[in-house]
């Protein structure tokens, strides 16, 4: 190879942009990666919680900051189950995948099979998914899979790598598994998909196969009579812990432990990887609200400049009339219409550079945020809201437009702070008055649900 690759492999980050939990462990692990200086990041899968528009646009969002190419494939928890069939099992087991979630995920995020190359290297990704399910999207992917491996290796790659989100097996990639009980079937690709795929693996010399799904980091190096070697690799968890896989297969982990991501290396030697654990240290920075200014300008307009300062750079002044002070109050109410964009400038004090604050915003339109100058954020506007999730086991509502965002810590700095938030576009009609609100966030593990209307 000319140079080695590095890339981050992240997993599971089960996004609901109304838990500030998952979304505070996923924005450490991008800060981390972003200062890494990796070739590129992949995602096994599990990007939201719950396939809605909103939760979308909040991961696309977070993404978009690390400024290089993030690749990714559906989880379950993006287009749901795989095909359980006859088996006893849960309500939500039994929330299979269909050809309008795959659909859906694809309208937000891309092909859910896809290739990509860097440096003589080729990564084949699938939507594992839709194997075994007798969707027509499922003959379609085998039929492109074959074609495309043979075409791949026809150009003689330097290395030939797989990505999924459900992992091929835990021990023996031909292992028995009790088909009956659903957790094998929840877990792994089970046959005769997974015996298809193994079959190419062996046939096109796979170097490694990257996963998630098991929330727990897992490795593995098998070697083949063929005379080569497979590496498989399940990434960590970049949401939430889950100790089903731990006690499924006996694995010796903690739930704990399966919060962080893998840094691999890809080089002439084959791939090597280490494993970067999620902190468990709480947040104890502190923080004090200080001044606040809003300002409202036709959409499309802005602010503006001061001493060649946009609005949202540090040191730029607030004048009237333009704009107006406020008191610092815990929540802000901006009810701005459409054909107006809200601006806000927010100062606040910390006592150390990892400050424990996370903004809560409800707003259906786009939304841009800054911290110290720097964009973090820039949402889209939810031009529809997603249809209430209804199931075996009750309605749950994902209609919310309701964004918790913890601030990125490498970017607050001890002393002085200002957040700067833009929000335009049209409103789409809904009885939710959109507000702006700081709250201080104990741990990053803090599991705590706020919804709208709590």
């Amino acid at each position: 190879m000319s140079a080695p690759l590095r890339f981050a492999h992240v997993s599971d980050s089960h996004l609901r942009p109304d838990a500030i939990g998952p979304s505070q462990v996923f924005i450490d692990h991008l800060a981390e990666i972003r200062a890494s200086g990796c070739d590129f990041v992949i995602h096994t899968g599990d990007l939201m919680e719950e396939p809605s528009s909103w939760a979308a646009r909040t991961y696309l969002a977070l993404v978009s900051h690390l400024q290089v190419p993030v690749y990714s494939v559906p989880g379950n928890h993006d287009v749901y189950n795989p095909h359980l069939g006859d088996l006893e099992a849960p309500w939500w087991a039994k929330l299979a995948v269909g050809s309008e979630t795959e659909k859906r995920y694809r309208e937000w995020f891309g092909p859910s099979w896809h290739t990509f190359s860097y440096r003589g290297s080729h990564f084949v990704a699938l939507n594992s998914l839709i194997i075994n399910s007798g969707l027509p999207e499922e003959v379609a992917q085998w039929a492109w899979l074959e074609e495309r491996l043979a075409d791949i290796a026809a150009s003689e790659p330097e290395h030939l790598l797989l990505v999924t989100h459900m992992p091929l097996f835990i021990r023996h990639p031909y292992e028995d598994l009790d088909a009956t009980d659903f957790r094998n079937r929840y877990l792994l690709i089970a046959p005769p998909g997974r015996d298809r795929l193994l079959h190419l693996i062996r046939r096109y010399h796979v170097t490694a196969v990257l996963c998630g799904h098991l929330h727990v980091p897992w490795e593995m190096t098998h070697s083949w009579p063929e005379g080569f070697s497979t590496r498989f690799v399940a990434a960590g968890a970049s949401g939430v812990t889950s100790p089903m896989a731990i006690e499924q297969f006996d694995l010796p982990l903690r739930a704990a432990e399966g919060l962080g991501y893998y840094e691999h290396r890809l080089d002439d030697a084959g791939l090597t990887s280490q494993y970067r654990q999620h902190s468990s240290d709480a947040i104890r920075g502190r923080w004090k609200l200080g001044r606040t200014w809003e300002a409202r300008c036709l959409d499309g307009g802005v602010p503006a400049f001061q001493d060649g300062r946009p609005w949202y750079e540090t040191g730029y002044h607030p004048s009237a009339p333009e704009w107006q002070e406020l008191s610092p109050i815990p929540q802000r109410p901006f009810g701005s219409s459409t054909g107006m964009a809200y601006y806000m400038r927010q100062l606040f004090e910390a006592d150390t550079d990892s400050a424990a604050l996370y903004l809560e915003l409800l707003s259906d339109k786009s939304v841009d945020i800054y911290l110290n100058g720097e964009l973090l954020y820039s949402l889209s506007p939810l031009w529809q809201r997603p249809p209430q999730w209804c199931s075996a086991g009750g309605a749950y509502s994902i209609d919310s437009p309701l964004i918790c965002l913890g601030l990125n810590q490498r970017l607050v700095r001890q002393g002085e702070n200002v957040i700067a938030i833009r929000v335009g576009g049209e409103r789409i009609q809904s009885a939710e008055e959109p507000y702006v609100t700081y709250r201080e966030l104990a741990s990053v593990h803090q599991q705590e649900w706020i919804v709208a209307g709590d």
